[in-house]
């Protein structure tokens, strides 16, 4: 379970100054996938990280990367915020979500709630599954 977890690194994305999402590499199974709580399009982003990943390992490996062996997803199952300033939770809770593996099942009615929860790990000092 700890490999699973670690080939997994999740990039945090700004928009603008205005807005964030998430960008998620798994490279156990050679994926990026992007998610946005207001359905922008990533390709961009995912181009962008793909790109970086190749030049990370041809400067650490010495040899170039399979780019063709890796694919880019835009996510189009994320919850949408029904507003413009939710972005920064949505995120959070994309990334808890998505770290236990489970299914990105909230909606905007659940965001006080989450950002209860997330109050609660960080006073506790721990996470609340």
């Amino acid at each position: 379970h700890i490999n699973n977890v670690l080939s997994l690194i999740y990039h945090v994305v700004n928009i603008g100054g205005l807005h964030w999402a998430l960008a998620v590499i798994d490279m156990a199974a050679k994926t990026i996938t992007y998610y946005d709580s207001m359905n922008g399009d990533g390709s961009v982003y995912l181009n962008g990280l793909l790109r970086y990943l190749a030049d990370e390992h041809r400067q650490k490996k010495r040899i170039s990367l399979s780019q063709e062996e890796w694919t880019l997803i835009q996510s189009n199952d994320t919850p949408l915020q029904d507003n413009t300033y939710d972005c920064g939770i949505f995120v959070c809770m994309f990334c808890d979500f998505l770290s236990l593996r489970r299914p990105l099942v909230f909606t905007q009615d659940h965001i006080t709630r989450c950002r209860q929860r997330i109050a609660v790990s960080i006073i506790e000092g721990r996470v609340i599954e």
